[in-house]
């Protein structure tokens, strides 16, 4: 009884510099010319890498999701580094709006777009999107590589999970990670 009282009482103060202090995790995103994908609809060019979305233009987006200790909110980020390649200026790409495109009037600077935490179903997560084309004065650039630094600090108004059973915290491990790309590593228990 002793030896288990000792054990929870070093695993408080490892864990303690968790739910008091903040941190900050690093992300790097990065893309070559061969992962550039092409199609093209009704006259317009949809450019994407693996992963892309196209929610509001024909330029694609990344939708990225790491695992992180529960609890935690962003508070800012900061690029470190980025370096763009021009891949073209033939491209045909637009605005999307409602199903309709239209041409790109507009400049889009590409990059990271934002990044924020929460919680699902009792795991934390942070969750960014980044852009990996610019488009400026026609020409749609890529981007080749970039290193974000996202802080983050304890979220007073975040959600606790109370009790579930074994065979779904598995369940939500496997579904945490998948999402992920990664193993949950415990995060959720």
């Amino acid at each position: 009884m002793k030896t288990r009282t000792l054990c929870i009482f070093w695993l408080f103060l490892l864990l303690l510099p968790f739910a008091v202090y903040g941190y900050s995790v690093d992300l790097e995103y990065g893309w070559d010319r061969d992962d550039l994908r092409v199609r093209n609809v009704q006259g317009y060019d949809y450019l994407g890498v693996k992963g892309s979305i196209h929610p509001n233009s024909t330029l694609g987006e990344v939708f990225d999701v790491k695992i992180i200790p529960r609890g935690y909110k962003v508070d800012s980020y900061e690029i470190l580094w980025e370096e763009w390649e021009e891949v073209g200026s033939g491209f045909r790409v637009g605005v999307v709006s409602e199903g309709v495109v239209d041409a790109m009037m507009v400049e889009d600077a590409g990059g990271f777009e934002h990044a924020v935490a929460g919680d699902l179903l009792g795991y934390g997560l942070l969750t960014s999107v980044v852009k990996p084309f610019r488009y400026q004065e026609g020409r749609v650039s890529m981007l080749r590589r970039m290193g974000v630094r996202v802080s983050c600090s304890p979220d007073a108004d975040g959600l606790s999970i109370g009790r579930r059973s074994e065979i779904l915290s598995r369940h939500l491990e496997d579904l945490i990670a998948d999402m992920a790309g990664t193993e949950v590593g415990g995060y959720g228990d």
